[in-house]
């Protein structure tokens, strides 16, 4: 017996940091996945297996009662994706008032590196939780609502602070607007190709540190800070109006503003700077960095699918890895329980 879930990742598309305090944001997903299977063992012994969530990581046992380690490949890599896992686990048993008596082998395969503002970690909570729901007895899929929020959870504990943007629009799918304050994530309903192109950087510094780098210039110039959160928030209800109108023109050019609005939040570094201007230049209709910044995760709208491949070609050679050409309009599936 064993459930197999698979997740997709996300972009955000507009209203990174502002997020934080309140503002709307837009995220959709991506057609790069986790996928998590997990199966029950006869112990209380939890035994995590990762495929191409790190290039040095590969396995680790341990206690569930004391998480004490048995064995392990490398312990500074796995030790967050297993905060992750256990504080899932924990989490959703708490909600389907299990008892917490048997272990569990968990499997975990991602087409992404971590941190890179993808939302992999959100889709391993997201995947963790359903899985669970799962195995005991409970459809995942009528109830993505508590999947969400559980996994919402689990981030909240792991990070000390997080939006619920990600874990949402992963459980959910499709293009959707996220107001933080109600734990909302309304579907964006937009007919036809959007061809956003995705891509990403090595990234410098976690999303912990840079949302604290803007918590600092906040509190240093607050009036200045807030009039440039109110900004986004604004780009943010004026890219949702654009988007049921399908304006690419105009969608793009709210993307470039909220590429300056996240350059003046000290975030954006150069390298991006650079591969949001060539892509600019070579057609797109906006471009801009996504989600904490420090580089990783990038997003650019192209005039149309058969543009989006020609960017894509061209970010390859600004050394920056292209991951999507399209956007994925599903949540999590669970493939087999």
């Amino acid at each position: 017996m064993k459930a197999i879930v698979r997740v997709p990742t996300k972009i955000t598309v507009f209203g990174e940091h502002a997020v934080v305090y309140g503002k709307p944001a837009i995220a959709v997903t991506i057609p790069r996945f986790i996928l998590v299977t997990l199966t029950p063992r006869n112990d209380s012994k939890i035994e995590v297996h990762t495929h191409g969530v790190s290039a040095r990581l590969s396995s680790i046992v341990l206690e569930r009662d004391s998480n004490n380690v048995i064995s392990q490949a490398e312990p500074a890599d796995l030790q967050r994706i297993v905060n992750y896992i256990i504080t899932a686990l924990n989490l959703c048993e708490d909600l389907l008032k299990e008892e917490k008596k048997h272990g569990y082998n968990v499997e975990v395969r991602s087409e992404l590196p971590p941190s890179i503002g993808l939302g992999t970690s959100a889709a391993v909570s997201v995947g963790v939780v359903a899985a669970c729901f799962a195995l005991h007895g409970e459809d995942p899929l009528k109830r993505r609502g508590d999947v969400a929020m559980t996994a919402w959870r689990t981030e909240y504990k792991v990070q000390g602070a997080a939006s619920p943007m990600d874990t949402f629009t992963v459980t959910f799918g499709g293009l959707r607007y996220i107001e933080p304050k109600n734990f909302n994530a309304q579907e964006i309903v937009y007919r036809g190709d959007l061809p956003l192109v995705v891509g990403y950087t090595p990234r410098h510094g976690t999303t912990a540190e840079l949302v604290a780098k803007v918590r600092s210039l906040r509190s240093r110039a607050p009036l200045i800070l807030n009039k440039i959160m109110d900004l986004i928030g604004e780009v943010v209800e004026e890219a949702r109006r654009t988007l049921e109108k399908r304006d690419l023109e105009e969608l793009g050019l709210l993307m470039n503003v909220n590429h300056g609005l996240l350059s003046s939040l000290g975030v954006v570094n150069e390298v991006h700077d650079r591969i949001v201007h060539v892509l600019r230049r070579a057609g797109a209709l906006g471009a801009k960095t996504s989600g904490a910044g420090g580089g990783g995760a990038f997003v650019a709208l192209a005039s149309s699918s058969e543009d989006s491949d020609r960017l894509a070609k061209l970010i390859t050679g600004l050394e920056a890895v292209p991951v999507a050409t399209q956007i994925w309009r599903r949540g999590f599936e669970v493939l087999e329980y």
